[in-house]
């Protein structure tokens, strides 16, 4: 290339990381800790290297564990291509409340507190069950999983933090329930993702999948009349023009590894 001509920016893709594969990827790198064996371990989750690490699962817990696995595997191939990995404030407050609802559950269930009081979790006796300290922890856990992450050279960006989304994603948020019905949090998730101009929104959620989907390529004509709907809202919008090093803006992929 001669010296006076600019260089074309590269495209960069973007991953969007739901609430749900934060959860499992933390569980995972929780779990390689514990046995300290690197994440990029194949043969971690075997029942041998668990059983010479002195650690039972359940099978409900290997799953979510392998989902971890498979993200991180996913996301170490990412990188070395230059994506981008991005999720959103909401996904991380979910994931802390998560951490205190486990906590808060812990807690009850040490002091002997039935089942059927335990799962009553707007009860004044759960709303009090944490602890100074419980808070603490919680928010410790949350770094250490971004402390583990830039080890292994991950960045998980918080779109919120990058620039001012928040009143766009809000916007945004207002025409996807507008065009489909949907619970607050998965069109408050699904908004982000579209905010940040991600090329795949990475979810377990069957049903935030399938909607992703069917916005992005509407198969029949109940599709594609609510989908060009909502296109046409988010141009109106001026949401869809598409960065300068990006391809022409298109819906977030919705994708289980």
């Amino acid at each position: 290339m001669e010296a006076n001509k600019k260089a074309i920016p590269t495209y960069r893709k973007t991953v969007f990381l739901d609430s749900n594969y934060i959860i499992f990827l933390s569980l995972f790198l929780k779990l390689c800790a514990t046995v300290g064996h690197k994440p990029a371990d194949s043969s971690i989750l075997t029942n041998e290297t668990l059983a010479k690490c002195g650690v039972s699962k359940s099978k409900l817990e290997i799953g979510r564990l392998e989902d971890g696995k498979k993200l991180f595997d996913y996301l170490t191939g990412e990188i070395q291509q230059g994506s981008e990995i991005v999720t959103s404030r909401f996904c991380e407050l979910e994931f802390l409340h998560l951490l205190l609802e486990r906590q808060a559950h812990e807690n009850l269930l040490n002091a002997g507190v039935p089942f059927r009081l335990r799962s009553r979790r707007n009860g004044f006796l759960y709303l009090t069950s944490l602890e100074p300290s419980d808070y603490a922890k919680a928010a410790g856990e949350y770094q250490q999983l971004k402390d583990t992450l830039s080890e292994h050279n991950m960045q998980m960006k918080i779109l919120e933090e990058t620039a001012d989304y928040e009143h766009q994603i809000i916007e945004t948020t207002k025409i996807v329930i507008g065009s489909i019905i949907m619970e607050a949090p998965d069109a408050f998730v699904y908004a982000a993702a579209v905010v940040a101009e991600a090329d795949e929104l990475l979810t377990t959620d069957d049903t935030l999948r399938s909607i992703a989907n069917g916005l992005r390529n509407p198969g029949d004509d109940d599709w594609k009349l609510i989908a060009s709907g909502f296109v046409q809202r988010l141009k109106e919008q001026n949401i869809s023009a598409g960065e300068p090093n990006r391809v022409p803006f298109t819906l977030p992929l919705g994708k289980k590894l």
